[in-house]
């Protein structure tokens, strides 16, 4: 073979491989850490369904997910939060017209072997063993992701649900004070990181987290945990205030964990996007977040049912605004 014919098969080649990149079609998803493990297997699900487009998954806290596409201008096709009242609050209406509600989950506090006084600790005193000198306890920045606030609610909802224990006055400005600096992370893994290397003895964090690690956890009652539709009206005597938007400080009212997402102006492969929600809404989709310990709402609900696209209708319940 002549040299010149080694360059024209070689240029083909390249120009082949090219077109095949070019034509490949990425879906870039920003998500709650929580979800990670839920979204890389549908990740290969909606590989093996659509060969041509590839799931780009960027984790992070949901409200850092929510501030990259609002304050940073930076790409998103869907974005999913841990709760929804984060894509509400941050990119409603200027940066999204919709959020659709897509699962439940509830707060429990997750501790190992390591972990002092481990084997005493039951729902009825680990805010008391909390308390004491020898624990280390990690949290997440309230003003990055959901479980950050979550926390600080479930420790207001302590106080008013264990009065009049004393070891509850006062208790979430003592156990703030409990977290140090550095162990007051950024989002679910990363606090998930200080527990599995033994530098924290507990943490709260989501029940879905917790068994899908197969970590210690200690149940919540109901009226605390966040995790009771019906007990809506309890966690909203809970509230605290939070970093929403840059320079903005936003009041929330204590309510149920949901999970949400929506698909944001700046998406670049809208149709990909919507592939992809309607794999979360699918029977297979729903069955990805129950293996992991999750509670898909069936069907999803939106208050935003009007502005939604049309695929997803016959998937989604109107819900009161």
């Amino acid at each position: 073979m002549n040299s010149c014919n080694r360059c024209l098969i070689v240029a083909v080649f390249f120009v082949s491989t090219l077109a095949a990149c070019q034509s490949r079609r990425d879906v870039v998803i920003f998500h709650a850490a929580s979800v990670s493990a839920v979204f890389s297997e549908l990740a290969q699900a909606y590989s093996k369904a659509h060969p041509d487009e590839r799931l780009r998954l960027e984790a992070s806290g949901s409200q850092t997910a929510a501030r990259k596409v609002a304050e940073l201008n930076r790409r998103a096709d869907v974005i999913v939060s841990a709760d929804t009242a984060v894509l509400e609050r941050i990119l409603l209406p200027e940066h999204a017209s919709w959020t659709i509600d897509i699962a439940t989950n509830e707060m429990v506090l997750v501790h190992g072997a390591h972990s002092r006084f481990t084997e005493e600790t039951t729902s009825e005193n680990w805010f008391e063993v909390l308390q004491r000198p020898e624990v280390r306890i990690g949290s997440v920045d309230p003003s990055l992701a959901p479980i950050g606030y979550r926390t600080l609610l479930v420790w207001q909802l302590a106080e008013l649900h264990h009065a009049p224990d004393p070891h509850v006055v006062s208790l979430t400005s003592r156990l703030r004070e409990k977290v140090l600096h550095e162990h007051l992370m950024a989002d679910e893994n990363q606090l998930l990181a200080l527990l599995s290397s033994r530098t924290i003895d507990y943490a709260m964090m989501y029940r879905s987290t917790a068994e899908e690690h197969h970590l210690k956890m200690t149940l919540l009652p109901s009226e605390i945990n966040l995790g009771d539709a019906k007990m809506a009206s309890t966690y909203g005597r809970a509230a605290v205030t939070v970093e929403m938007k840059h320079g903005v400080s936003t009041k929330l009212i204590g309510s149920p964990v949901v999970y949400g997402l929506t698909v944001p102006g700046v998406a670049q492969n809208p149709e990909g996007a919507e592939r992809l929600i309607e794999l979360i809404l699918s029977a297979p989709g729903r069955r990805a977040f129950e293996r992991r310990g999750f509670r898909p709402l069936i069907p999803a609900r939106s208050r935003y049912y009007d502005l939604l696209p049309p695929g997803f209708r016959e998937s989604v319940e109107r819900e009161s605004p």
